[in-house]
């Protein structure tokens, strides 16, 4: 796959060094798996606005498979015998080999439920927004099954900022579900799969878009009699960490609390202490070290002023990727600023927690953190 001719990715073959395309779509090419031994047959699917879409190539023909509203992990092929997994929002996923030939389906591997109703898990729909400039911005809304609307809602931002938010199987989404609040996840500009024109949309000085994308998401929102005004809560890591205690200055009124968890909060501290191979890549996205004072304008660490919310900070003290320096410069701005907040160091992670006691207390202190938080509010 390649999209060196086009916005989206795309699928072609080399045959003695001439390339032929395969496959263009309006949506990117995400994954292809290829029958080694036959080398004549191959699935391959798009990421159609989040969701996959997928494909079977055998001998020039290509035909569409169906495996739903769903997230689709391609693992092998191999006479005509599909192994994959299939990931979406309504059940816990599980591995399964697929039949091409008679389009049956056979799941393996264990999967227990627990005790828990799994009948209450809720998946996402699609919605989109025109934002501040036109710019239309896709997010995703779940909703719980008990309760009426309108819902505290937490706003979870995924990273990068070249990430995407995926309506796969999110276990912590339908805790927080079950317990009356509902999430949107978005994927504001600078997001991949919609392009390589939109994931440019919030390069350097074009940084705060994001954040106001992120605001017409609420009024929407609120216009919609979805979620409560003045009821929201922000959460994210790495970059979504950027894009939650942004947010959280940037609409103080609308957020009651935040979890920042491996946040970047101070481009220049980022910058200046990230891993060496880094830097350079990361200039491209946030502006070069030598611009110090844009970078100080769109750091959330000066920002700590305007936050009314209280803030609950995660990070490992051996991150090579956001120093947790990062941290600790916006814990002290938010003490000195008067403003309530948290905070939890794992001295033996790094980006992200490995170990499963180190995930264990993430999970509980974020969930007891956020149900004290819609409850005192």
């Amino acid at each position: 796959k390649t999209n060196e001719k086009n916005d989206m990715e795309y699928l072609e073959i080399v045959l003695d060094f001439a390339k032929k395309p395969v496959f263009e779509d309006k949506w990117g090419i995400e994954s292809v798996v290829v029958d080694k031994k036959s080398r004549d047959e191959a699935v391959f699917c798009t990421n159609e606005e989040g969701y996959s879409r997928c494909f079977h190539y055998k001998k020039g023909e290509i035909k569409p498979l169906d495996f739903g509203k769903s997230l689709i992990g391609l693992n092998s092929l191999k006479n005509g015998k599909l192994v994959l997994k299939v990931s979406s929002e309504g059940e816990v996923p599980q591995p399964q080999v697929f039949d091409l030939t008679t389009k049956t389906t056979q799941k393996f591997g264990y999967v227990n439920a627990n005790g828990i109703d799994v009948t209450l898990f809720a998946a996402p729909e699609l919605r989109k927004v025109k934002s501040f400039d036109g710019e239309e911005i896709p997010y995703f809304l779940y909703l719980p099954k008990t309760g009426k609307a309108p819902y505290p809602t937490i706003v979870y931002f995924h990273g990068g900022p070249e990430g995407q938010f995926r309506p796969g199987f999110n276990a912590q989404f339908q805790y927080y579900l079950s317990k009356g609040i509902a999430v949107v996840a978005p994927n504001v500009r600078g997001s991949s799969g919609y392009g390589k024109r939109y994931m440019d949309l919030d390069n350097y000085k074009l940084r705060m878009n994001s954040v106001k994308d992120g605001g017409a998401i609420l009024e929407d929102l609120v216009k919609s009699g979805t979620s409560k005004p003045n009821r929201f809560i922000a959460s994210g890591g790495s970059y979504g960490g950027f894009m939650t205690v942004a947010s959280m200055a940037e609409f103080a009124d609308d957020y009651i609390c935040g979890i920042d968890n491996v946040g970047v909060v101070d481009l220049i501290n980022f910058l200046e202490n990230t891993s060496n191979y880094r830097r350079h890549l990361r200039e491209a996205e946030y502006g070069p070290l030598t611009d110090r004072e844009f970078l100080a304008s769109v750091s959330p660490t000066n920002m700590a002023e305007k936050i009314n919310g209280e803030l609950f900070v995660f990070h490992g003290a051996n991150d090579p990727r956001v120093p947790v320096s990062d941290a600790y410069i916006l814990i002290d701005k938010l003490k000195k600023a008067g403003k309530k907040v948290q905070k939890h160091v794992f001295e033996d992670e790094g980006h992200g927690y490995r170990k499963k006691e180190n995930r264990d207390i993430y999970f509980q202190k974020s969930a007891d953190f956020i149900e004290s938080c819609v409850k005192e509010n």
